[in-house]
């Protein structure tokens, strides 16, 4: 499926977070498969579930600055086309200038 040209790119995200929204948005790995595949098998019970509830958080994070990053781009990409027509307008009206 082609990306949507007005979508904030990943490259505007860090390794670790792309790494992040990989494996929870594309693989649909849960945050605490998560957690054991970037720190390891030896985590225990508790800190796996401490690092789940951290990337819970980051990940919620992330998809909040993607939404904003995705407004402000969309909001610039609208504000530049109704300066482009507003332009054209212009061009297009010109008060006469016949004396009566």
């Amino acid at each position: 499926m082609p990306e949507d040209p007005k979508a904030p790119s990943s490259a505007e995200l860090a390794f670790e977070d792309r790494a992040l929204v990989a494996l929870r948005a594309d693989k649909g790995l849960s945050f605490r498969e998560i957690a054991y595949f970037l720190c390891g098998t030896g985590l225990d019970a508790a800190s796996a579930d401490r690092e789940a509830t951290w990337l819970r958080e980051r990940f919620r994070l992330l998809q909040k600055r993607l939404r904003r990053l995705s407004h402000e781009q969309r909001s610039s990409s609208f504000s530049l086309a109704l300066w482009r027509s507003r332009a054209k307008l212009r061009a297009l009206w010109k008060p006469s200038t016949r004396a009566t």
